[in-house]
């Protein structure tokens, strides 16, 4: 599995529910065609912005089994498979292989606080079990005993693992980040930064793209920016990043429930939430909804809202 290079823009795709929560199927075919139309590297499902956590291991395989069905072969697909515990988590990496998920991605259990010695267990445990390529994740308000600056054990410990591709760096210290970096960098090792307001700066210090819940709104932007970057036009990358700013500031505070109000402001499906999440208040939600509709026109927004 060595072989296989994480990289690129990878949307957070939020999950498209009915009002009885179950799969609106017919809004994820336009949620997926809309995503690869924008050229984004691959479609990151179940994430905890697509309230993979909140709903049924059937919507799970169904979820998965549906996409991998619509894309086919154009962009690989990875499922999100985290659990409290080790072994739901194997159990969530089988189901998602099943239904087709092309890559997974794995966190350290929560609900309990963790020490590293249990998180180091858990990973490896989910290492062994995959048959697919595996993506870690890394939050550093859950992670124990993070000293700044320096590389987490997680990394060094299991980047070289011939099933360990990459990680999912949830941080703005961009201190570990670049020791992640630093760390891999003479390893196929991706290392991929979860704030969509700071990707270019991700980008310049050698992570190798961005697994983002924003660039599900805004694909072809984040796209853009990825390969201004690549592309060594750096004053028009950051000038896109520049664009893309005012929508983290609006998006990410509200969490989950602005993930369903931008599917909304899109046309793409409708503002229906997994318990107990609630739709996110007035006047942030019209704020949200004007700055998508507004500011960034039809070359950055969804073709069904131009219908509507």
């Amino acid at each position: 599995m060595k072989d296989y290079t994480f990289s690129g823009i990878w949307p957070v795709v939020p999950t498209p529910l009915t009002a009885d929560e179950k799969l609106d199927v017919e809004a994820l075919h336009r949620i997926i065609e809309f995503e690869i139309a924008a050229g984004v590297d691959g479609l990151w499902m179940l994430g905890s912005r697509g309230e993979g956590p909140n709903l049924s291991r059937e919507t799970h395989r169904h979820l998965i089994s549906v996409t991998k069905e619509v894309v086919g072969e154009r962009v690989p697909v990875i499922s999100g498979c985290a659990a409290p515990g080790t072994q739901e988590t194997i159990d969530n990496i089988h189901r998602a292989e099943d239904a087709g998920a092309d890559l997974v991605q794995v966190a350290q259990p929560y609900y309990y606080n963790m020490r590293e010695p249990w998180i180091l267990t858990h990973y490896e445990m989910v290492l062994e079990a995959a048959s697919v390529p595996v993506v870690l994740y890394f939050h550093d308000e859950k992670y124990p005993a993070i000293v700044p600056g320096i590389c987490p054990e997680v990394v060094t410990r299991f980047a070289s693992h011939p099933n360990c591709v990459g990680i999912k760096a949830a941080t703005a210290d961009f201190v570990t980040i670049q020791g992640m970096v630093l760390s891999t960098q003479n390893i196929n090792f991706g290392v991929t930064v979860a704030y969509g307001n700071l990707v270019y700066a991700a980008l310049l210090i050698g992570c190798s793209g961005a697994a983002s819940p924003e660039a599900a709104f805004l694909p072809k932007l984040y796209v853009d920016i990825y390969k201004a970057v690549k592309a060594g036009k750096l004053t028009e990358a950051w000038d896109l990043q520049k664009k893309a700013i005012p929508f983290s500031n609006v998006f990410q505070p509200a969490h989950i429930p602005s993930s369903k109000t931008a599917l909304h402001a899109l046309g793409l499906g409708q503002e229906h939430l997994s318990k107990p999440f609630l739709a996110m208040p007035e006047p942030y939600r019209q704020e949200l909804i004007d700055m998508i509709q507004q500011e960034y026109g039809p070359e950055y927004t969804s073709p069904y809202l131009q219908k509507q």
